[in-house]
């Protein structure tokens, strides 16, 4: 069963909640309390209590972020790789990454996932500015 946030509230029984903590514990993310998750298909966008992590199809990591280097978050309408239009969830940092850059693009296909994951950012990001607050 999996148990949710700093909280470790319960919620009703998800088998794909479940399997995704689960995987979580295999991952970078291991030892951090399981927020949730979001299938986009042919990635998994997994969101700890203090980062988000993105894996690919055969469970390599894409993407890992902590929600503390977060600046802020948008939705644009983009043109996908394969040419199609789809959507592109901007994360611009407050930290620049080790590679220099400044913003993360998270694609999607359709806008209401990119929703989802801007969602779910922003739930990290008030939960460690809180966090930050009462210390």
């Amino acid at each position: 069963r999996a148990l949710y946030g700093r909280e470790r509230a319960i919620r009703s029984y998800s088998v794909s909640d479940a399997a995704a903590s689960a995987l979580m514990t295999r991952t970078r993310l291991a030892g951090e309390f399981y927020m949730s998750h979001i299938d986009m298909g042919d990635r998994v966008a997994i969101f700890g209590v203090k980062r988000l992590l993105m894996l690919g199809p055969q469970g390599q990591e894409l993407l890992v972020l902590k929600y503390k280097h977060i600046d802020s978050t948008e939705i644009r309408r983009i043109r996908l790789a394969d040419g199609s239009m789809g959507y592109g969830v901007i994360i611009i940092l407050n930290t620049p990454r080790r590679n220099g850059s400044e913003i993360e693009v998270i694609n999607c296909k359709e806008e209401s996932l990119g929703k989802e994951i801007v969602s779910n950012l922003d739930m990290g990001i008030r939960m460690i500015s809180s966090e930050m607050e009462i210390q």
